[in-house]
């Protein structure tokens, strides 16, 4: 998070208009910033938030893959 405010990456996605999936520590950031949604202490997520979470983790793997894949 840090670094992505430093190099004004997260104010650049905005003014872009581009939507941006990221991980949990990046909750907070801006609207732009999409990411999973966090469970609150003692309590379970309904079933909504687990398949949009599931969804989320999924959408990046074919890029992950993709990129591990050139660096063989």
């Amino acid at each position: 998070m840090k670094a992505a405010r430093e190099h004004d990456i997260i104010d650049v996605c905005t003014q872009l208009d581009l939507e941006v999936l990221a991980d949990k520590g990046y909750q907070g950031a801006d609207d732009t910033v999409i990411t999973p949604i966090k469970r609150r202490p003692d309590t379970e997520l309904p079933d909504k938030h687990k398949q949009s979470n599931r969804i989320h983790a999924a959408l990046p793997a074919p890029v992950e893959r993709t990129t591990s894949r050139i660096k063989q």
